[in-house]
């Protein structure tokens, strides 16, 4: 999706909602639904090129778009990884564009009242019965449970049924992973919301909404004053800590300093650090040639558990960027940029070290440490060693642009 501010004015319709809308046409001989032909000319315009190319499969094609909520589209266009090509709308423009692609009418679903629990919260909890934390289950990030841990055994697994079941609203999708400590559920939702949920039955103990969508793991251990915390970072980097029995905000703290920052991954929590990994959507609105390409470089930070200040922040890239020559719009470039933090680090408290893994450059000149594997010392922050897997890699989504690659670099990947 690209250039929707000069298509802004061609959405200017009135607001409708409560009626289905027929499903958008996904080419130009299909029908376009009666009074949305301002959003299929704006569709066609600025978005056809990523989401119908053909052999494209970095974006969701049509089939993923209307299996989408339209919630789920306006809260892309507003707070997520497509809110630089919205900025220009206003919110009704994103709610018509989203009910054409989807082919349903906008809705706002909150919970019903029979989701919560009869008592709400928790008077205390066992953070030593943590049965499940962290986007591997545990520090290491093994992804591994003994049968003692997980009180069932392999041969048990056939025998197991269903107990409860839980749907988050205008939802098609969840990426979070709960985390499981004493009588609790705590999970982060696709809107911002963090739920605690009672393991016996499902319900709600305690909900809180954070500024944009939670994809990492929920954490639970010691916070400010020793009490039990949950800590979580949303999609705009913005770190919180929460009181584990109450949903009470304890702190709150904005971790990104790229205006493009993004958290895709799960923070780690180990000795009294919140270890937060940081990407960035750069890669995504680098496919407007207007734009700037590119500044932002990936990062792991390093919070103090007890009050949110950054201990550390190790940005993948040392230094700035600097004036790379300009594309073939007249659009200055800049260069190094990139390697990207997407996943969730590793802590390796025998050696006193965080491992990353990092992503491409978006830029050309490349670094030696994009498409790497990289050692932070835990308590300074600095590099410890870095390796390579893949040189010399340079990519950003205008590479998969027939008409706008301007800010592809030359020549991208491999």
């Amino acid at each position: 999706m690209k250039g929707l501010g000069s298509l802004a004015a061609v959405a200017s319709v009135v607001l409708a909602l409560g009626a289905g809308v027929p499903w958008f046409a996904a080419s130009a001989q299909e029908r376009v639904p009666p009074g949305y032909e301002a959003e299929a000319a704006l569709f066609e315009e600025a978005c056809a090129t990523c989401h119908t190319a053909a052999g494209e499969d970095r974006t969701p094609g049509v089939t993923m778009l209307r299996a989408l909520s339209p919630r789920a589209i306006v809260a892309s266009l507003e707070d997520g990884v497509m809110q630089a090509e919205g900025a220009d709308l206003t919110p009704e423009q994103r709610v018509r564009l989203a009910e054409y692609m989807t082919g349903r009418a906008y809705t706002r679903e909150i919970l019903p009242e029979s989701a919560f629990c009869a008592d709400r919260g928790w008077s205390a909890l066992d953070l030593g019965a943590v049965l499940s934390m962290g986007w591997g289950g545990n520090l290491e990030a093994t992804g591994f449970q003994t049968a003692e841990m997980a009180g069932l055994s392999a041969d048990d697994v056939p025998d197991l049924e269903l107990l409860w079941a839980f749907g988050f609203p205008d939802a098609a999708e969840v990426r979070t992973r709960p985390t499981v400590v004493g009588d609790a559920v705590v999970v982060g939702g696709p809107f911002g919301e963090v739920l605690a949920l009672d393991a016996a039955t499902g319900c709600v103990r305690w909900s809180f909404e954070a500024d944009a969508a939670v994809r990492g793991a929920v954490l639970v251990g010691e916070g400010p004053q020793r009490r039990q915390t949950v800590f979580f970072v949303d999609f705009r980097t913005n770190a919180y800590a929460l009181d584990v029995t109450t949903g009470e905000v304890l702190w709150k703290h904005h971790v990104g300093w790229h205006s493009t920052s993004n958290t895709t991954g799960s923070p780690a929590l180990h000795d009294g650090r919140l270890l937060v990994p940081i990407s960035s959507w750069e890669v995504v609105v680098s496919g407007d040639p207007r734009y700037e390409c590119c500044t932002a470089s990936g990062a792991v930070a390093a919070l103090d558990a007890a009050t949110g200040d950054v201990l550390w922040y190790h940005r993948v890239i040392p230094g700035y960027p600097e004036e790379a020559g300009t594309n073939d719009a007249g659009t200055q470039l800049w260069a190094p940029s990139g390697a990207p933090v997407w996943s969730s680090p590793t802590v390796d408290a025998a050696r006193g070290l965080v491992y990353a893994g990092t992503g491409e450059n978006y830029t050309r000149p490349t670094t030696d440490n994009s498409d790497a594997i990289i050692a932070i010392d835990i308590e300074t922050g600095e590099l410890a060693w870095s390796f390579q897997a893949t040189p010399d890699d340079a990519f950003t989504m205008a590479c998969t642009s027939s008409t706008a690659r301007q800010n592809c670099p030359a020549p991208p990947g491999p």
